[in-house]
């Protein structure tokens, strides 16, 4: 069996976005390929997880198809554009695009997403990883049987992430303890 490195989108291999209104600040994910930023390092982490003989598999949840906020094309011209930047295959690429009180099974933090890639890679989920930066990003990994997973604290360039230590305090409440919190993605290399 082959073992995978399992990457969060938005807020780990790309930049979110800090959208204002008049209810206050919150971050976004990119909705067209404009907007599209990998996160400083991000290249050289997946280089050298495949080198270490990891696959790069990405999962993510997108709701903004279902919610109108952009079209499937954006979302594909953003996925095409992540792959050839990363040097990643589409079919590393699993994402949800159900909504969030949807009753589907891959909407993170449920395990959906990671048992179709271990169907699809052969996988062996008990020596994978996973990188994110969310409570529902730990805990779908945890709910897979992956016991390593990482935290990463402050995903922007500008250190401004909306709700990440909430996010962290809800990992400590619901006891599913990340194995390694880091502040930023260089300090992945050195942990795998």
């Amino acid at each position: 069996m082959k073992r995978a490195f399992f990457f969060d989108r938005d807020g780990i291999l790309n930049q979110t976005l800090l959208e204002k209104n008049p209810n206050g600040a919150y971050n976004r994910w990119p909705i067209n390929v404009d907007e599209l930023i990998l996160t400083p390092h991000a290249k050289s982490i997946v280089d050298r997880v495949n080198k270490l003989g990891y696959i790069p598999i990405v999962v993510t949840n997108q709701r903004g198809i279902y919610e109108g906020k952009m079209t499937l094309q954006d979302y594909e011209n953003i996925t095409n554009k992540l792959c050839l930047n990363l040097g990643l295959e589409r079919a590393q690429i699993f994402e949800c695009l159900h909504k969030n009180d949807g009753e589907c099974a891959c909407r993170k933090p449920k395990p959906g997403l990671f048992l179709m890639a271990r169907g699809l890679y052969d996988l062996d989920l008990s020596t994978s990883w996973m990188i994110g930066d969310s409570c529902s990003d730990i805990e779908a990994a945890k709910n897979s049987g992956i016991e390593n997973t990482i935290f990463l604290r402050i995903p922007t360039l500008d250190g401004i992430r909306i709700g990440n230590e909430k996010e962290e305090n809800e990992i400590k409440k619901k006891g599913l303890n990340a194995t390694y919190k880091i502040n930023n993605l260089i300090e992945l290399i050195y942990l795998i």
